[in-house]
């Protein structure tokens, strides 16, 4: 797909595409169906190195928290809402009679917690999302 220097572009084919946009500025991914309009409009200026600074730290993605090893869950430490940093224990596991934590990789807001006490876990297997 190519756009042109027109002020305004249609995409007229079926496909999915995700675009980033840099021209005097930069936005977020955004997806673009066949028949939906996109609207960019210029927020913030970013100067040169500050796109790559915005997006590592500004525009995050959820964080799936996963399990490692065969487990079992002893101690769910985070709840749905929760404000965490990186380095926070996320769960306790018991596997072969050791305890083990599990560690958030990246500060965030727990929404969602996927297992309870007593859950027999398999490497993989969703603990967490942090937000």
């Amino acid at each position: 797909m190519q756009l042109s220097q027109e002020k305004h572009d249609t995409i007229t084919d079926r496909t999915l595409y995700v675009l980033l946009i840099v021209l005097e500025f930069a936005y977020p991914c955004a997806p673009v169906r066949p028949g939906r309009g996109l609207w960019f409009h210029k927020t913030k200026d970013f100067g040169d190195q500050g796109i790559v600074d915005w997006m590592m730290n500004e525009v995050k993605m959820a964080e799936d928290v996963r399990a490692e090893i065969v487990a079992s869950v002893l101690e769910v430490v985070v709840h749905e809402g929760e404000q965490i940093s990186e380095g926070d224990t996320v769960v306790l596991l018991e596997s072969m009679k050791m305890e083990i934590p599990v560690l958030a990789e990246t500060g965030g807001t727990v929404s969602k917690v996927a297992v309870k006490v007593g859950d027999v876990i398999q490497a993989g297997d969703l603990i967490a999302v942090i937000g």
